[in-house]
């Protein structure tokens, strides 16, 4: 952070030093059912359950492994599982994102075992390379082209039985890959192409007739940096970047920057590949609004350049769609949702979609993990929930067959979420305050699963819900409350989730006055809370159990309505 141009250190701890953090676990499944289930897709080849493990098996109609896979968004993982070989040759593990276009399929790194070798190989900047993919099947040319990848891979000698169950560890962490058999770790790769930041997916290829999987489970390892946070200040038309660091055991919090912007930006955005920050005014342009910047940032996460860029309308919701290719803005004040294509730079074009349904008070516009539907909310006197096709090569949004549904009366949707792994959405409520689920089903429509009230009967006037926080792995969902007259209280509210979609209210956090965004950390050891009239940053220590303690907090501006929260390996 050198090139920042002020420093100002502020910093209030309120917990007790914490001893190293230990990985936090995010996926589990001991197969200890009947079917599959919805946390695995199996686009090719043939899964089951057989004898309370998952059975992968060949067809050689398909001229390709038996594939399965589950989605989890992450940059850095721990996997492990135990398989056994039976008719199988081999197997991958196999660690995509199934957006990025610069490699074949989306693949970023894998292990691949047969019962005479484990293989760790880079695929990104590698042997799944667009330009390399294509030479390798050139035979006058795959030869040099191998020599020229040695170093993309790592072989490792071993001698594995059928019928034997072994336990394979594998690590990613920054730009290396490891690997561990039944304990013993048996090498390590460094490259590029691991580090990868937008990892979409894990999962199993399956080379031949029989693999048995279980016992898979998936950690997110502690951060080992800082974690930088963005947030524009609507009253002082300034980006503030905030530092947090648990390199003592005690988070701190530190104001490190504010850039500024001469725009009120309400909502923002952040561009993995691009390394940009998208900020926008919230205002109509009637007063003063539909224009915003792109933030580009430097390797140390310090703003290089802002980029000014017209919209449409003023929006209060900010998102990309899961491509990225895709800029997506939801307009509280004038009702609009529009779709803005991307240039190779991550530079705003054209809107290439609009929506208006002749109501304003449109809350948010986020897409669903297959990147195939869209929901648009309205809230305050309105209790609509727009259902939308996305497609995913135009930006196009159009009405789906099943039109608005009304969600029942006291509700009123506001910010949304997805289940990482099952098909359930979830909303914080405006109207009832407390959070709302929805079963996501198979033609994208919504089905009220129901809500989970914070409190007997309706709010008061003044009180409202904020923002939504779901943990990777979809075990626990936080929501704000927003206590507008003296005397009513401002917390964060906790839900433990249910596989069914059901929802179970854990209690309140108190938390500062207005407390309107939530973020966790990449590592998702904290809770982020960004409260607007008291002009705090807070952070939660966020327990296995769902419960938030507050570890540190510091003054920083009124008025910031969002952020973005990057570890330092990420901007």
């Amino acid at each position: 952070m050198k090139t920042f141009l002020r420093s100002i250190v502020v910093s209030a701890v309120f917990a007790t030093p914490l001893l190293a953090a230990e990985p936090r676990l995010v996926f589990e499944d001991d197969f200890s059912r009947n079917e599959v289930g919805n946390a695995w897709h199996s686009p090719i080849g043939s899964f089951r359950i057989e004898e309370g493990a998952l059975r992968g098996a060949e067809d050689p109609k398909d001229g390709h492994g038996a594939v399965t896979q589950t989605y989890l968004d992450f940059a850095d993982l721990i996997l492990e599982f135990r398989f056994q070989f039976q008719g199988s040759k081999s197997f991958n593990v196999v660690i995509d994102d199934r957006y990025y276009r610069g490699a074949h399929a989306g693949h970023l790194c894998r292990v691949s075992v047969s019962k005479s070798q484990i293989l760790l190989r880079d695929d990104k900047t590698g042997f799944m390379e667009n330009a390399n993919f294509k030479l390798l099947r050139d035979k006058a040319k795959r030869a040099p082209t191998l020599t020229k990848l040695a170093d993309k891979q790592k072989q490792i000698p071993v001698k594995l039985e059928s019928g034997k169950w072994y336990r394979l560890k594998v690590s990613m962490i920054g730009e290396t890959l490891s690997v561990a058999l039944d304990g013993n770790t048996l090498g390590t790769l460094k490259t590029p192409g691991i580090g990868h930041l937008t990892k979409t997916d894990f999962g199993f290829t399956v080379v031949g007739d029989g693999l048995l999987i279980d016992d898979v489970r998936a950690w997110l390892p502690a951060s080992t940096g800082e974690t930088l946070i963005y947030g524009p200040s609507r009253a002082t038309k300034e980006l503030l970047t905030a530092r947090m660091s648990t390199a003592t055991g005690t988070p701190t919090l530190e104001v490190i920057h504010r850039e500024p912007l001469g725009l009120a930006a309400g909502p923002v955005a952040y561009h993995p590949e691009h390394r940009v920050i998208y900020a926008v005014d919230s205002r109509p342009k009637a007063k003063g609004g539909g224009r915003g910047y792109v933030i580009k940032l430097n390797d140390d996460g310090a703003v290089a350049e802002k980029v000014p860029f017209e919209t449409a309308h003023g929006y209060s919701y900010l998102g990309l769609d899961r491509s990225r290719r895709f800029l997506l803005g939801g307009s509280y004040s004038e009702g609009h949702s529009d779709v803005f294509a991307l240039g190779d730079q991550g530079i705003p074009g054209k809107v290439v979609s609009n929506r208006f349904e002749g109501r304003d008070k449109a809350h948010a516009i986020l897409t669903t993990p297959d990147n195939r539907f869209a929901y648009v909310p309205y809230v305050k006197d309105q209790n609509a929930l727009h259902q939308y096709r996305f497609n995913k090569k135009t930006g196009e949004l159009t009405p789906h067959p099943k039109g608005m549904i009304t969600p029942p009366n006291g509700i009123g949707p506001r910010h949304v979420a997805f289940h990482p792994t099952r098909p359930y959405v979830f909303f914080s409520n405006e109207q009832g305050l407390g959070a709302s689920s929805f079963r996501l089903e198979k033609d994208g429509s919504l089905t009220f699963v129901e809500s989970a009230a914070v409190q007997d009967g309706p709010p008061q006037a003044g009180q409202t819900a904020s923002d939504i926080a779901l943990t990777r792995g979809g075990n626990y969902l936080f929501t704000g409350l927003r206590g507008g007259k003296p005397g009513q209280p401002n917390a964060i509210c906790r839900y433990k989730v249910g596989g069914d979609g059901s929802l179970e209210f854990l209690g309140m956090t108190e938390a500062d006055t207005i407390p309107w965004c939530l973020q966790l950390t990449p590592d998702e050891r904290h809770l982020l809370v960004s409260a607007t009239k008291a002009g705090t940053l807070t952070a939660y220590e966020v327990g296995d159990d769902g419960g938030l303690s507050k570890a540190a907090s510091i003054p920083w501006d009124k008025q910031i309505y969002d952020m973005i929260v990057l570890s330092t390996t990420e901007h």
